[in-house]
C-alpha cells in the first residue's frame, strides 16, 4: 500500500519547536496539600521504574533505547508530538505511515515522516509500537541538536515524576496511589485544565491578584512567561530590560512583539503561591489581532524548567487529570511568647 501524504496545520509542531529553537527568547480535593515522601532510589516500590535524568541548559534529558540504538531524549511536555532525528539516531525496522507538515509562525514549516517504532525503552520500561514523527535535521538545522524529543502524545499516557532533587525520572503505574506521605516535603496537588481540543498540561494561575490565565506546564521551555493584553501596569507589573522579540502571525497579518524582564509580586496556582517571582512579560497590549491573540493565549503563558527545577519534584498525572509539586515543607511558625500578667 502506498503511503498517504498527510499535510495539516498543526499547533503540535509550533509548541514543539517554539520553545526548543527560540527558547522563547525568547488524591484529594483540588488544591489540597499533602506531605509527600522523598524516597531514595532503593526505597521506591517494586512497580516503579526509575532512571537517571540530567539537566542541560534548563532542559531535562533521559536516555532511551529505540531498538538497539541508545539516544538522548528531551522531556518536552509542551510538545504534542514525539520526534526522533534519524540524522542522529540509527533506526531499524521502522514503519513509515505518511508525512506531515508542521507549520508555525515561529519556525516556519517542518517536514515530518509519520512512523511507528517497534520499541522504545526507558529504564526497564519497554513500550511497543510507538507512534512518532521522524525528522532528518543535521547540525545547523532547526532541530539538529536533538536526537529525540519525548512529547505529550507519549508522556500524556503515563504518570511520571521529574525528580529534580535526585536527578531521576520515575514512571509509576497509572492506577493506584503514589507513595504514602512522609514528613519533610510538602506536596501541592493542582487540577489540570484542558481547553476544548487541547491535550497539553495546563494549570490555572493568577498574576498579582489581577489576571487569571491558563499556563502551559512546559518542560521544554524557559520562563515563566505571561502575555499582557492590557498595559502591564494594569496587572501590577513593572517592565525592565527587553529580553527578546518574536514575530507572531504571518508576514502580512503578523506583528512583532517584545518580551521584557519583570517580577510578579505574587503568582498563585491554587494552594501553590510564589512571591517575588521573576517573570518574562510579552507586551501584547497594542496592535494584536484576534487570531494572534488566541494563539498567544494557548502558546505563550508558560511555566518552564527554570521554575520547575526549583521544586524537589514535579509529578505529571494526565490520566488522573492532575499535577503535583513537591517542595520542602515550611517550618512551623513559632508562637510569640505571652506577656506576663500584671
Amino acid at each position: 500500500m502506498r503511503n498517504k501524504d498527510i499535510k495539516k496545520q498543526s499547533r503540535a509542531g509550533l509548541l514543539l519547536a517554539i520553545m526548543l529553537i527560540c527558547g522563547h527568547a525568547a488524591a484529594g480535593e483540588d488544591g489540597e496539600v499533602f506531605i509527600a515522601p522523598k524516597p531514595a532510589h532503593a526505597d521506591l516500590p517494586a512497580e516503579a521504574v526509575a532512571f537517571p535524568m540530567k539537566i542541560e541548559g534548563d532542559r531535562a534529558f533521559v536516555t532511551a533505547k529505540i531498538g538497539e540504538a541508545s539516544c538522548s531524549c528531551l522531556i518536552d511536555t509542551g510538545a504534542e508530538l514525539t520526534l526522533v532525528n534519524k540524522a542522529r539516531v540509527k533506526l531499524k525496522d521502522v514503519r513509515v505511515t505518511g508525512t506531515e507538515q508542521l507549520n508555525g509562525a515561529f519556525v516556519g514549516g517542518i517536514s515530518v515522516q509519520k512512523a511507528v517504532l517497534p520499541s522504545l525503552q526507558l529504564g526497564s520500561s519497554a513500550h511497543a509500537d510507538v507512534a512518532v514523527g521522524l525528522i532528518d535535521h543535521r547540525e545547523g538545522q532547526k532541530l539538529g541538536q536533538f536526537e529525540a524529543i519525548l512529547g505529550f502524545d507519549f508522556l500524556g499516557r503515563a504518570r511520571f515524576t521529574l525528580d529534580y532533587a535526585r536527578g531521576r525520572m520515575i514512571l509509576w503505574p497509572v492506577q493506584g496511589a503514589l507513595p504514602e506521605p512522609a514528613a519533610g516535603v510538602e506536596r501541592v496537588r493542582l487540577p489540570l485544565h484542558k481547553p476544548l481540543g487541547e491535550a497539553l498540561p495546563r494549570v490555572e494561575g493568577v498574576v498579582n491578584g489581577k489576571a487569571r490565565a491558563s499556563f502551559l506546564v512546559d518542560t521544554g521551555a524557559g520562563g515563566p512567561y505571561f502575555v499582557a493584553f492590557k498595559k502591564p501596569a494594569e496587572y501590577g507589573l513593572e517592565l525592565g530590560a527587553e529580553c527578546g522579540r518574536m514575530r507572531f502571525g504571518g508576514e502580512k497579518n503578523g506583528c512583532d512583539l517584545v518580551y521584557y524582564a519583570s517580577v510578579a509580586k505574587r503568582l498563585e496556582f491554587g494552594k501553590l503561591v510564589l512571591e517575588d517571582q521573576p517573570l518574562k512579560v510579552l507586551d501584547a497590549s497594542q496592535g494584536v489581532g484576534a487570531s494572534v491573540a488566541e494563539d498567544l493565549r494557548l502558546t505563550s503563558n508558560l511555566i518552564g524548567t527554570p521554575l520547575l527545577r526549583r521544586f524537589d519534584a514535579v509529578t505529571f498525572d494526565a490520566p488522573n487529570k492532575c499535577i503535583y509539586f513537591d517542595r520542602a515543607a515550611p517550618e512551623p511558625a513559632t508562637p510569640a511568647p505571652s506577656s506576663p500578667r500584671p
